[in-house]
């Protein structure tokens, strides 16, 4: 039993260990672009939530399932149009 126990302190430990140095690298990262003067990148999940009146909500919707698309692709679709063509 006392094995054990000393085992999955060990194991906490080590993992505490891990979180200690990923923040630290992260703080670091941080440090060094505003030295820079730039901003840190930023991870994207590739999802949103996105806020309609309930009338626009309600068209785009018709207007999605007549073309045959869920009302993500319809959402995804007007943005690519959006941007298309344009350097950001």
């Amino acid at each position: 039993m006392m094995f054990w126990h000393t085992k999955n302190l060990l194991v906490l430990f080590i993992l505490a260990l891990k979180m200690k140095c990923f923040i630290e690298s992260i703080d670091d990262y941080i440090e060094l672009c505003k030295k820079a003067k730039k901003e840190p990148s930023r991870s994207f999940k590739g999802t949103f939530n996105v806020r309609l009146t309930p009338e626009l909500h309600k068209k785009a919707f018709k207007y999605a399932t007549i073309e045959g698309m869920s009302l993500n692709q319809f959402v995804q679709k007007a943005i690519e149009n959006e941007l298309n063509g344009r350097t950001i």
